[in-house]
């Protein structure tokens, strides 16, 4: 008994037989036969120069399922037919692509706040507001000149004439005249809201009439030792210095020469009465 090929075994069964198919596969059950049959007409009745159609319906039977019942058929025609069979074409796999991963980004904070600049101790003055129109400077002979009897040092301090304000500085609403700093309060901060500046500068003059400023350098009448700085170690107070670091201004100094001095506001808008020195 001559053996049917499986393909035209499986023309028949799909082709005479429906009903015998699930029916989620009809639609590839109907064009599975449907190739097929082709196949078995080239295999009958076609020469064997038909090898190139025959390629061509495997090919397409093989791309929808390469490990299906059409694509092994087709195979099984080609060996038949003494036509080359052409291997399954593999999928192309492509490189995996690599995960792209979104930079990061730091999340945009606010600025911080500026750190607060520390108050130096007694930088402010508690007792404020200082009344601008009743400061005064006083100044005191600390040495006179052993020959002369006149000042050779001087001191100088800021004092207030309100009640109101001598309350506030001192606690004792009884005393209305008082220093800007009184005696160990440490509100050196008031004598610097008082003077507008660290320290008190001093002016010299000949003849108690014509006023320059009492400093260091050359001049008819000079001060030194200012703000009883010690010229043998570095200066580090709080008073105005020169391009050399010498203090040019301070509380008290030693004055040099013969005539008249007195300790002001840098602005001259308060000044001391002047005290006659010979040094």
């Amino acid at each position: 008994m001559t053996k049917t090929p499986s393909y035209l075994r499986l023309a028949r069964y799909h082709g005479l037989d429906r009903r015998r198919m699930p029916v989620g596969n009809a639609l590839k059950g109907i064009i599975a036969a449907a190739l097929i049959l082709i196949l078995a007409f080239l295999i009958s009745g076609c020469s064997g120069t038909d090898c190139s159609r025959l390629e061509a319906l495997a090919r397409t039977a093989c791309a929808a399922a390469p490990n299906g019942e059409a694509c092994k058929i087709a195979k099984e025609a080609l060996v038949a037919k003494g036509c080359q069979v052409q291997p399954s074409p593999s999928p192309t796999v492509g490189p995996t692509p690599e995960p792209t991963t979104s930079p990061s980004v730091s999340p945009t904070l606010p600025p911080s706040p500026p750190e607060p600049t520390p108050t130096p101790a007694g930088s402010a003055c508690p007792a404020r507001p200082v009344p601008m129109d009743k400061r005064y400077i006083q100044t005191k002979i600390v040495r006179r000149d052993a020959d002369s009897g006149k000042a050779a040092k001087l001191d100088s301090t800021p004092r207030v004439r309100d009640r109101a304000y001598c309350g506030r500085a001192t606690g004792d609403q009884s005393i209305s005249d008082c220093k800007a700093n009184p005696e160990g309060s440490g509100y050196r901060g008031c004598d610097a809201e008082f003077l507008g500046a660290a320290c008190p500068i001093w002016q010299q003059s000949v003849d108690g009439k014509t006023w320059f400023r009492c400093d260091p350098r050359d001049g008819a009448i000079t001060c030194d030792h200012l703000d009883d700085w010690n010229e043998q170690t570095p200066y580090i107070g709080p008073c105005e210095k020169n391009a050399a670091g010498s203090p040019i201004s301070g509380f008290a100094m030693v004055v040099h020469g013969q005539g008249w001095a007195r300790a002001c506001t840098p602005d001259l808008s308060v000044c001391s009465k002047a005290e006659e020195v010979d040094h």
